[in-house]
């Protein structure tokens, strides 16, 4: 079965309307979408695709719309996932990833891009280096008009799996990372140096995706240039899956005379409990689904022709691994207040969702740790907030990430505390 497709282009228009968010910061859980989100901002954007348009966002609700900028700028995509999470290979890793991604523009751009035989990450002692080399290259062979549009996605990939890995490396890293500025913070300063759209700065937008704001090395520390868009209610839903949407991919994918009498309706409701239940901001209108969560649940139906038993995804290993990683990072008190609290299906209340960085005291607080924890997904923001309260109301999204919890509490305690709820 196909990965869930959703129309998101409507979301370009916001995008490009307001001119603080030529910059800007977007956060999402694991497997909500992200790199389709970016890789549909390449499709768009970049020059040399631009004749490819109409075969690509044929049916789109941008196709008849497209703004001004569309295929207008050359686009540098960077993606960050292979990232080694081996504190001592991250800076080569990352200088390989950076490289591998200039030779892609200079296959698209020849007469632009950096020669091949300066693309070898081996050569520079920094990262930022490196982009230093590639922007001074783009600016001496370019007429002085042409602008750059750097994509970054999943900029805090390495950081979460030193998280997921080891705790205590982690601590070490933050506090180490005080240190001169690291790899990470001098690439993200010459980005900031080299923005503005103008003769000398060509790089004209930023669009930086992510699972969440906790930093080891104080990631994008002092990148004050970029909106921070997690948490705006217009993008509740550019990731992730509406009820309209999915109620769309059902239409598409599903023929329910063949599933023993399962109705459309009450498939959706039951994804809904477990699949879905998020949102980012407590004044989004919709809750949203989790693609992953959709896919694997429409991928066994359709194979047993029933209602799938497990709650779980496949990955849910790894979720079990991280949540831990992240609750031996908190204070063992909040710690003990936020599994309780979710295994009593109680509200949690906490401050209101904030960048994070473990260097300030190498453990996570409580309102801190609520926050990193609905940036990864296993909670959300409940919809009996009110604005101006100062104070955020969470909640376990589904009852498959409620299981999540239960697994995490099972491993610690050796035995099941929890049954789960039949649907």
């Amino acid at each position: 079965m196909p990965l869930p497709f959703a129309d998101k282009t409507r979301f370009i228009h916001l995008l490009e309307e307001d001119p603080d968010r030529k910059a800007c910061v977007f956060l999402r859980p694991w497997r909500f979408g992200k790199t389709l989100l970016t890789d549909m901002l390449l499709s768009y954007y970049d020059r040399s695709l631009a004749e490819s348009f109409d075969e690509t966002f044929r049916g789109t609700s941008v196709h008849g719309h497209r703004t001004p900028l569309a295929g207008s700028l050359y686009c540098v995509r960077l993606d960050f996932s292979q990232v080694s999470g081996c504190t001592e290979q991250a800076k080569s890793s990352f200088t390989r990833e950076l490289a591998d991604a200039l030779r892609d523009f200079t296959g698209r751009y020849p007469e632009l891009g950096l020669p091949y035989s300066e693309l070898k990450s081996g050569i520079y002692d920094e990262p930022a280096g490196l982009m230093k080399e590639f922007v001074t290259n783009f600016r001496s062979c370019s007429s002085g008009k042409e602008r750059l549009f750097v994509i970054i996605d999943r900029y805090d990939h390495f950081a979460n799996s030193i998280l997921a890995r080891n705790a205590g490396a982690s601590k070490e890293t933050a506090s180490a990372a005080e240190c001169p500025p690291g790899f990470i913070r001098q690439f993200y300063a010459f980005l900031k140096e080299a923005f503005g759209g103008v003769r000398g700065r060509p790089i004209s937008r930023i669009f930086i995706s992510g699972v969440s704001s906790v930093s080891l090395d104080s990631l994008i520390s002092g990148f004050n240039i970029a909106a921070n868009i997690s948490n705006d209610p217009r993008f509740n839903a550019m990731a992730g899956l509406t009820r309209e949407e999915l109620s769309e991919i059902i239409d598409g994918t599903m023929d329910f005379r063949v599933l023993n009498g399962l109705a459309k309706e009450k498939t959706l409701q039951v994804m809904e409990s477990r699949c879905g239940g998020y949102a980012f901001s407590f004044q989004a209108c919709e809750r949203i689904f989790n693609p992953d969560m959709c896919l694997s649940f429409l991928k066994e139906l359709t194979s047993a022709k029933a209602m799938p038993e497990s709650l779980l995804t496949e990955s849910a290993g790894a979720d079990t691994v991280r949540l831990e990683a992240i609750l031996r990072l908190t204070a063992p008190q909040a710690s003990e207040e936020i599994t309780g609290r979710i295994l009593r299906r109680e509200e949690i209340p906490a401050d209101p969702p904030a960048a994070l960085s473990l260097r300030e005291r190498g453990f996570l607080d409580y309102s801190q740790a609520v926050s990193l924890l609905m940036y990864l997904g296993y909670l959300t923001i409940a919809p009996q907030n009110e604005p101006g309260s100062g104070r955020v109301i969470y909640r376990c999204p589904n009852e498959a990430c409620y299981q999540v919890f239960n697994r995490y509490a099972e491993s610690r305690s050796g035995r099941k505390e929890i049954r789960r709820t039949d649907l």
